[in-house]
């Protein structure tokens, strides 16, 4: 693995009441995924992550183990940043999208990736059929500022490939 990139450009964030600094973000940009996007194709090219359920299962596992232990600082930054109530971080705001990445870890833990589909007669042969299900991709989003941390974990959630006809837009036709 190549480790950390160079921390990028960042400006000041403030609290309007009271004026003052809080911290920093990074400044936006279409560069900004780029390396993020180059990094996950090389490791969907060179490594098992995409197939090996065990090790994706153990990293959701330590992001949410992550997440509960962050959680009041999380909360704290919620509250500055977006402006929501305490008790709002106890349900949408924050607990409920920590929540996302423990189901996804424990619905991928008996989610059948190989399913068998028997064998079909066709033109008088037989052919065995499967479906094998994968990984596919990668998330560079732009999070609205009313609800972030569901918006951004939301994003673990699975996604059919829009090349699959029956769950995406249909293609444009002349006419």
């Amino acid at each position: 693995m190549a480790g950390w990139s160079p921390r990028m450009r960042c400006s000041p964030r403030s609290i309007p009441r009271p004026a003052r600094c809080w911290g920093t973000r990074p400044t936006p940009g279409s560069s900004r995924p780029r390396p993020a996007i180059a990094a996950a194709r090389r490791a969907f090219d060179t490594t098992s992550w995409a197939t090996d359920v065990d090790l994706r299962i153990r990293c959701l596992e330590q992001l949410h183990q992550a997440l509960v232990a962050q959680r009041d600082e999380l909360a704290a930054l919620t509250i500055a940043e977006v402006g929501a109530t305490p008790a709002l971080t106890q349900g949408a705001q924050l607990d409920q999208p920590i929540e996302i990445v423990r189901y996804y870890a424990d619905l991928l833990k008996g989610y059948p990736l190989t399913e068998d589909l028997g064998n079909i007669e066709s033109r008088g042969m037989q052919h065995h059929r499967w479906v094998e299900k994968e990984a596919a991709g990668v998330v560079a989003a732009i999070i609205a500022y009313n609800y972030p941390n569901q918006l951004a974990l939301a994003k673990l959630r699975p996604r059919w490939p829009p090349a699959a006809r029956w769950c995406s837009r249909a293609p444009r036709t002349r006419r």
